[in-house]
């Protein structure tokens, strides 16, 4: 790395951290009054001197309280608290155009990349040492547990600074997905910890340590390979500014791709004529295998891991079995509605005259469809493997729930790409809790599990009778 660099890179964050610093200022002139912060001082002391009396009052509960945390498993926690902003969409590095430029005039992406990484690191190391003289000012005596604690979090921070750069860049639904099967590990390795103990627990640990290490050099070797880097520098531009302050009194709104205005030609006179349901329908047809042949092969990824779970679930007996079938149907229908939503907010979709009724009811049948096609199979093993478990009312009763859950996901996804306030309907949320219970409590709760598939299914009889008679008198 040349000094030359570090010199460019030194100056250029300097220069945008004092910016910052005078927007606070400029911000906190205009919003604190200097006068009214003035007399505000004596009321703040008094309301330090009453909290410092309240906990000596009450010194031996925070005693009982901070005896019961710090006598848990610190390995656990600081390892979850140190993952957590794993999955965020927004870079952790943040690569803006200031990067950008310097990579223009000869300077190495990877070297950028890294000073970036070396300045977040020193961030987590003074704020994970401001938290640990924190604590140990308040605990004194709980040295070891706390010191352990802050080093497993400084740990766990920065050996995902680079992976979390490679995650923030995934766009688009594929991007969703992988960030799904990613967090699925996270979530199984944080219990794996929970559960196991002595040399198992010794072994998971160091396996995850040595997997942090290796995705940080495998990251640092590969760090200017970034698949979307525009979208990295577009997030890092808007963040470059955005002050905590700025963020707390003015607007919130985020960044977001602006969409491709309709084209205006088929306004005209001789392009208005209504083109035929048949015609929209090979239309719609033709956009959805399109975009699913582009994506076949992370699809045809995403199904497989959900099969191999069902089927490693399945060995062990018929509950594990419902918990696969309601894993594998939460994570089908979001996989659709994520296509769905890709699909819509696709250039060429926004640019062609698509009725969005229809557009939507059409991607519905496909949905559900292939949803029924994947139950019916799952079925047909589960017959297969435990014959005398289920029976066909069951398979019957969660293939209809399973359709049900699906075309209300659908219309909430419908209605977050139209009104942007998905409404949280009542037969979504007994939908849920049916597939919850399904898969924990059905052999316990049978015939509760079974009286709230017939209330779901009263409930979606009547909407659909009252939308039919809405529909005729309109």
């Amino acid at each position: 790395m040349r000094k030359q660099t570090i010199k460019q890179f030194s100056w250029i964050h300097w220069q945008r951290t004092k910016k910052r610093h005078r927007t606070n200022r400029e911000i906190i002139a205009m919003v604190i009054d200097p006068v009214t912060a003035f007399y505000l001082i004596p009321f703040l002391v008094i309301g330090g001197l009453v909290l410092s009396d309240v906990l000596n009052e009450y010194r031996a509960l925070l005693q009982q309280v901070s005896e019961v945390v710090f006598s848990r498993d610190m390995i656990f926690l600081g390892i979850m608290v140190g993952q957590i902003g794993l999955f965020k969409k927004a870079p952790i590095l943040n690569y803006s155009s200031s990067e950008r430029l310097m990579e223009y005039v000869s300077h190495k992406r990877r070297d950028l990349f890294l000073l970036l990484w070396f300045k977040q690191l020193l961030n987590y190391f003074i704020i994970d040492s401001g938290i640990a003289i924190f604590l140990l000012t308040v605990f004194p005596i709980y040295i070891e547990p706390i010191m352990s604690f802050i080093i497993l979090v400084f740990i766990t921070q920065v050996g995902l600074i680079i992976p979390r750069v490679y995650l923030a860049s995934m766009t688009g639904w594929r991007g969703f997905l992988e960030r799904l099967v990613i967090q699925s590990g996270v979530l199984a390795i944080i219990v794996s910890l929970v559960v196991s103990t002595g040399e198992q627990r010794f072994t998971i640990l160091t396996f995850l340590l040595l997997m942090l290490a290796a995705g940080l050099v495998v990251g640092v070797i590969y760090i200017e390979q970034v698949k979307d880097l525009d979208y990295i520098i577009t997030v890092s531009d808007y963040k470059s500014y955005r002050t905590l302050l700025s963020k707390l009194f003015f607007s919130k709104t985020a960044v977001k791709d602006v969409p491709i205005e309709r084209q205006e030609w088929y306004e005209k006179k001789r392009y208005r004529q209504k083109l035929s349901d048949k015609t929209m329908w090979k239309l719609y047809a033709r956009l959805i295998w399109q975009h699913v042949s582009e994506q076949k092969g992370t699809i045809l990824q995403m199904v497989m891991q959900l099969l191999v779970i069902v089927v490693l679930l399945s060995l062990q007996s018929p509950m594990f079995l419902r918990i696969g079938f309601v894993i594998f149907v939460l994570l089908f229908i979001r996989m659709n509605n994520v296509i769905f939503q890709s699909i819509f907010d696709r250039p060429l979709l926004k640019s062609l005259p698509v009725r969005q009724g229809l557009w939507s009811r059409y991607y519905g049948v496909y949905s559900i469809f292939s949803l029924m096609l994947m139950v019916l199979g799952l079925i047909g093993y589960s017959h297969f493997l435990y014959g005398l478990a289920f029976t066909p009312f069951e398979s019957f009763t969660f293939l209809l729930i399973a359709v049900i859950l699906n075309r209300e996901w659908l219309n909430r996804v419908i209605n977050k790409l139209t009104t942007h306030r998905p409404k949280e309907t009542i037969i979504y949320s007994l939908s849920l809790v049916y597939m919850v219970g399904y898969g924990l409590a059905f052999m316990v709760y049978e015939p509760f599990v079974y009286g709230l598939a017939s209330v779901i299914t009263g409930l979606i009889t009547v909407e659909l009778i009252s939308k039919r008679f809405g529909s005729e008198k309109t």
